[in-house]
């Protein structure tokens, strides 16, 4: 009787264990509910103390470490979202969620390696993840494994073939490997499925800007901005754009905009300056340069505006100039070579020929040593001439080459 006694209380005592142990899973699901709502507010701190104590009840409440895991992540804290979302996926082992969320932490650390094993593991369990294919064949991209990458992106537009993100990706994969009209084809399909989205047709307009063709990146670009795609880049490619097609008017036209709508560097008015001088206007063109330099100083701002001031035959302006580009970089051999060209146009064939000797001192110059050829022709020194000519054609300069052969080869 002992023994049967014995075995009732044990049963008793373990029926009590076992409501007890349902009690606290109810309770610990509740605090995760209230933690969930927390969540969704914005308010993590609070979140975080309600999974503490959906954690506290049942320990081994998989969904309390998910979700705390996610908050912790929310709050900046990537160490200890690890840690719950490893132990969410160890308590339940077929918790995708739980290797999807480790992958994107380590994602965004740039540990790809990581990454690409949890979205691997998350698909493993859930292989209709759209998301899980395209974040990692983003992280085979972040590994430069392209192959993979491309794999990946196929496999989630196989999932879901009207969705952008796998397409976006892909198209940057294709861009990457330089097959631009696969790009061009992979943001045609995007543009086709949301056609007000201003970032795709700026996208495409950057690829057809690589391939030179000008018109269709005009009208992407102007496409993009009409959509509300407002930005500096995209006014400064289409002015860059303009200018590969001679409209100059245009071009300064979106030079304008930007100092109107985001202010004015030095670059810019450098730009403006050379679609002014494009387009004759050298006094607008010198007031541009003259715009950058009292920005910042450089050599190539005063070189420009002394080939300026050549145009306009205002000598003095010229070697003043050219003599300031030369204080900020003495040893430039190309300032000296301009600065001879400007000599020899002129005639004065002794100044043109110490500047030649200069550059040459300073680097070897096909074009210098022509110029120098060119020089001594006038001076009836046939010997120099052939040897300048000589010295040019070994550099690589054709119509040295050709005049070598007609003057030195009698």
């Amino acid at each position: 009787m002992k023994t049967l006694s014995n075995i009732s209380s044990i049963f008793f005592t373990l029926l009590i264990i076992a409501s007890s142990l349902a009690a606290n899973a109810q309770v610990s699901e509740a605090y995760v509910d209230e933690g969930i709502k927390k969540y969704e507010t914005g308010d993590y701190l609070a979140a975080v103390s309600e999974f503490d104590k959906a954690v506290e009840y049942d320990p081994k409440n998989a969904s309390a470490f998910l979700y705390r895991g996610q908050t912790y992540y929310r709050i900046g804290n990537k160490g200890q979202a690890l840690d719950d979302l490893a132990k969410a996926a160890q308590l339940n082992r077929n918790n995708y969620k739980a290797y999807y969320h480790r992958a994107r932490i380590f994602f965004e650390s740039g540990d790809y390696e990581y990454a690409k094993n949890n979205f691997t593991n998350a698909l493993k369990i859930e292989p209709t993840l759209y998301e899980g294919y395209v974040m990692l064949g983003k992280s085979h991209f972040g590994q430069q494994n392209y192959t993979m990458a491309m794999k990946a992106y196929n496999g989630a537009i196989k999932l879901e073939p009207i969705k952008s993100m796998a397409f976006r990706n892909r198209a940057v994969l294709f861009l990457t490997l330089g097959k631009y009209e696969k790009a061009i084809k992979d943001y045609n399909t995007l543009i086709k499925h949301s056609p007000d989205t201003a970032g795709y047709y700026f996208e495409r307009a950057k690829i057809y800007q690589l391939l030179e063709e000008h018109h269709f990146a005009i009208r992407d670009f102007t496409a993009a901005w009409e959509l509300g795609y407002e930005s500096e880049e995209l006014l400064s490619r289409r002015a860059a754009t303009y200018v590969y097609m001679d409209d100059f008017e245009r071009a300064l036209k979106d030079y304008e905009s930007i100092e109107a709508q985001f202010g004015a560097d030095d670059d810019l008015y450098m730009k403006k300056g050379q679609a002014c001088l494009s387009q004759g206007n050298t006094d607008d063109a010198i007031r541009a340069f003259n715009k950058a330099i009292s920005i910042k100083e450089k050599k190539a701002y005063y070189v420009m505006l002394a080939q300026t001031y050549a145009q306009k035959e205002q000598h003095e302006y010229v070697l003043d100039n050219f003599n300031k580009a030369i204080e900020l970089d003495p040893k430039d051999h190309d300032i000296y070579y301009q600065r001879a060209v400007f000599y020899f146009d002129r005639r004065k064939i002794a100044n043109a020929l110490a500047d030649c000797s200069v550059s040459l001192k300073l680097g070897d110059s096909k074009e210098a040593y022509f110029l120098q050829g060119k020089c001594y022709y006038l001076l009836n020194d046939h010997k120099e001439v052939c040897r300048s000519l000589r010295k040019a054609a070994e550099l690589g300069h054709s119509e040295a080459r050709e005049q070598q052969f007609a003057l030195c080869y009698e």
